[in-house]
């Protein structure tokens, strides 16, 4: 005598795989996910609205069905949408909000990208399988520093992540202190592309920190990854391809190291078009942006920039040459300084620094109190148009 219970399973196997087989001869598909792409869309609607983006914001909404191996035929519909801020509201929040929203349908952000006037945020389950696109629109013109906030904008980058184990538990004290950082991410290490997802999941910023030539390469070795000033032009644009590509998510390239290439014009130019070129043949890395480290006071880097119509913006002060309690917090004066003198100030740290996170946490409330604002790199990012 058969075992019913077997009988049972095998007649449900059956029509499971009879119920698949007709989908796929009728519709061509395995999955239809239309059901979760709506489900998902009224989550989104939701989060925007709660954030201060109402339907009077929304200028334009697109729908379209993607019928795509991912890897199995599956159908979900692709939205599109273009959403106007409002400058009181901040992009970080929402894209944040956005984030924790998709966690029960697994969806999350998979890319974020800005450029003049706009950052397009693509949510999804992978790569190859976009659910909604927003494009967040500000005002043609970006805000002058000192309308950042009342007191001016200041913009702390964290150099030199992914060479130490030690980094990723780092990455988590930073981002307890609850304020938008950038985060240079050095390239063809180990975990280069793991720390690059857990910043990017967490809503922060990213730019490559490209290792370049210094004056002393014998006693100071930026690694495999390093531009030299002897490269070809395609020595250039492949190296700095294969670095882009560890580094998901970079907005924009700063140097590491980098005293004698970022001081040779020929080799800045190269570079500099190298990064165009890339930018050109990749839409959601359009406008990457450069970054001068100032590790040079002969730095061709904003000559060079405006020449090539890059995007671009300077260093002002380093916090931690000297890794010493006071002596950093002395640096976090000069750059308060440095935001009262012009409307905005811009400071590089370094992730192993064992005093600097102590320094940010005590002085951060006294740039709140005196009204200054702190804002990620890509803001402060200077046009040549």
């Amino acid at each position: 005598m058969k075992n019913p219970v077997k009988t049972i399973l095998g007649l449900g196997i059956l029509a499971v795989l009879c119920f698949y087989g007709w989908r796929y001869q009728t519709q061509g598909i395995l999955f239809d996910e239309s059901g979760i792409s709506g489900q998902f869309e009224t989550i989104l609607d939701d989060v925007l609205d709660r954030n201060g983006v109402g339907e009077s914001d929304v200028l334009k909404t697109q729908r379209r069905e993607i019928k795509k191996d991912v890897p199995l035929p599956t159908l979900w519909i692709e939205t599109e949408r273009s959403v106007r801020l409002s400058p009181t509201i901040v992009l970080n929040d929402i894209i944040q909000a956005l984030e924790r929203s998709g966690i029960p349908l697994k969806m999350k952000v998979l890319s974020r990208n800005s450029r003049s006037g706009s950052t397009i945020v693509e949510l999804g389950k992978k790569k190859n399988q976009v659910f909604q696109r927003i494009i967040f629109l500000t005002s043609g013109k970006k805000q002058s520093p000192s309308a950042q906030g009342r007191g001016g904008a200041v913009t702390i980058v964290i150099d030199d992540l992914a060479g130490r184990l030690s980094d990723i538990e780092n990455l988590e004290k930073f981002f307890a202190l609850n304020v938008p950082i950038t985060y240079a991410v050095l390239p063809q290490e180990k975990m280069s592309r793991a720390i690059s997802e857990k910043i990017h999941a967490n809503g922060q910023e990213i730019i490559l920190h490209q290792p370049m030539e210094p004056e002393d390469i014998q006693h100071n070795d930026p690694g495999g990854a390093t531009l030299l000033v002897s490269m070809s032009e395609p020595e250039i644009q492949s190296r700095l391809k294969k670095n882009l590509q560890s580094v998901p998510y970079a907005l924009g390239i700063s140097n590491h190291m980098g005293s004698r290439f970022t001081a040779d014009e020929k080799a800045m130019k190269i570079f500099l078009n190298s990064l165009k070129a890339f930018s050109k043949s990749n839409p959601l890395r359009e406008d990457l942006f450069f970054f001068d480290s100032r590790t040079s006071p002969k730095s061709v880097a904003r000559k060079t920039s405006l020449s090539l119509r890059v995007p671009y913006q300077v260093n002002d002060i380093f916090l931690d040459d000297q890794d010493d309690l006071a002596t950093i917090k002395k640096q976090i004066q000069q750059l308060k300084k440095e935001v009262r003198r012009k409307g905005h100030g811009i400071a590089i740290g370094h992730i192993q620094r064992g005093h600097l996170l102590q320094a940010l946490s005590e002085t951060i409330p006294e740039f709140h109190k005196e009204g200054i604002e702190f804002v990620p790199l890509s803001q402060l990012i200077r046009s040549p148009q």
